[in-house]
């Protein structure tokens, strides 16, 4: 499950995360998808990477930059993804899949209510 915190606190959060949120506002994306894949070795860093753009999606909307959001929603889905692809078993695949359904879904619905169809 990811961390669920937008606004990171120094004594709250791993530094791991910290310094993915601080590299990814800095649209180093490569390096702040590196520091979540470094320091967490299982699938769910997939996952982690994922709402780390999720995060981004909902920011840019909120700054009014449809087309950040829309990027933001692209490497979110990919990252969801690659995780899902990750799944070891026939039925961990299924539920991987399903989740990613949802929260590809749920993205959408933030873009379409900001007027931005994806």
């Amino acid at each position: 499950m990811p961390i669920n915190r937008e606004q990171p606190s120094p004594s709250a959060e791993p530094a791991w995360w910290t310094r993915a949120l601080e590299l990814e506002r800095a649209d180093r994306f490569k390096e702040a998808e590196q520091a979540i894949l470094d320091a967490e070795k299982s699938i769910g860093a997939w996952s982690q990477v994922a709402y780390l753009y999720e995060l981004r999606l909902k920011r840019k909307l909120t700054e009014g930059d449809l087309a950040g959001a829309k990027d933001a929603f692209e490497r979110a889905d990919n990252a969801l993804a690659d995780y899902a692809s990750c799944a070891t078993s026939g039925g961990e695949g299924t539920a991987l899949s399903a989740e990613r359904r949802e929260r590809v879904a749920a993205m959408k619905r933030e873009l379409e209510r900001h007027g931005a169809s994806k």
